[in-house]
């Protein structure tokens, strides 16, 4: 769960959220997708030493799979293991018998998606996540 620690996603993002807080959600959603078999079912993983150095999840109960979370630890990011991660989960998918992959990042998240798009997928869509805070 390192991996998330300090992500600049959307609960990074709301200044409302004290940082800690935020670090404790992303590690909480990583376990689950790990081992809640109803968000995903397989777990591709990179490892460096005794070490994780990366780790996607994977739901492929259905037509379509679905590329739940990906992280790279910090220590190991800008050595295209995100890549490598998307590579091994398309193929997962395919032998899977999955007719199609999706995924879901940060619309600022320019670097995920141009690995996506080395790989061949194509963004369809954009949508913002809001917060809203009662005082």
């Amino acid at each position: 769960t390192q991996a998330l620690k300090g992500y600049m996603g959307h609960y990074h993002e709301d200044h409302a959220i004290p940082p800690a807080l935020a670090d404790e959600v992303y590690a909480s959603w990583a376990e689950r997708s790990a081992a809640d078999p109803e968000v995903a079912q397989h777990i591709v993983t990179i490892r460096h030493g005794s070490g994780l150095a990366a780790f996607a999840t994977l739901n492929t109960g259905g037509d379509a799979c679905e590329g739940v979370l990906f992280a790279v630890d910090a220590s190991h990011r800008n050595q295209g293991l995100h890549r490598v991660l998307v590579r091994a989960s398309l193929a997962h998918a395919q032998a899977s018998g999955c007719g199609a992959f999706f995924s879901s990042t940060q619309v600022a998240n320019h670097t995920v998606q141009r690995n996506w798009i080395r790989e061949g997928l194509l963004p369809d869509r954009s949508c913002y996540t809001f917060h809203l805070t009662r005082e």
